[in-house]
């Protein structure tokens, strides 16, 4: 697999054209979510990291789900 950090996450594969990606969150939390207003990982990332602020914890890990 194809993987790489982004802003302090773990990036697994390549960008999915769908747009579904599962996020491992630090406080265990794996959740399938819709980032396709997203046109890239670094945006992705961006997004989700907003999301698991606004949760009280980070994102730790993304990959592209199937």
């Amino acid at each position: 697999m194809n993987t790489k950090h982004i802003q302090g996450v773990e990036v697994e594969g390549e960008w999915p054209d769908h747009g579904l990606v599962t996020a491992h969150y630090a406080n265990g939390d794996i959740e399938e979510e819709d980032v396709s207003e997203a046109a890239s990982w670094l945006e992705a990332v961006e997004i989700l990291k907003d999301h698991a602020e606004d949760m009280g914890t980070h994102l730790e890990y993304l990959q592209a789900s199937c």
